[in-house]
């Protein structure tokens, strides 16, 4: 499996100041509550492989609605589950992964090391 969309990438200073991003882009099923709210660090990006592991087990996006605001407010209230139909063979330690990463608070998210 390949992923690919680095088209909105750049380099994160970690350095004086520069350990927020500020522009508001991305695709909408995998954005990140922070960066709705506008300032956002590393943390969206693991955010993000919390959706797409959601996304490759069940087949359905963790946050979803006819409109793309609908989207937004799921993912600003951490409006998700787990449905039986879906997720009857997914073990208990996927689901915890999937919530680890998928933690409203960026800085109580799973870390990248710890997703390792």
């Amino acid at each position: 499996m390949k992923l690919i969309d680095f088209g909105f990438s750049k380099p994160l200073s970690l350095g004086e100041g520069g350990t927020h991003l500020l522009t508001r882009i991305g695709t909408p099923y995998f954005i990140a509550p922070e960066i709705l709210e506008g300032k956002y660090g590393l943390e969206c990006d693991l955010w993000s492989i919390g959706v797409l592991t959601y996304f490759v087990l069940s087949g359905k996006p963790p946050f979803d609605g006819e409109k793309e605001i609908s989207v937004y407010n799921k993912i600003k209230t951490c409006d998700y589950d787990f449905p039986d139909n879906d997720w009857k063979e997914i073990s208990f330690n996927a689901k915890e992964f999937i919530k680890s990463l998928l933690h409203p608070n960026p800085k109580k998210r799973m870390s990248a090391e710890a997703a390792l």
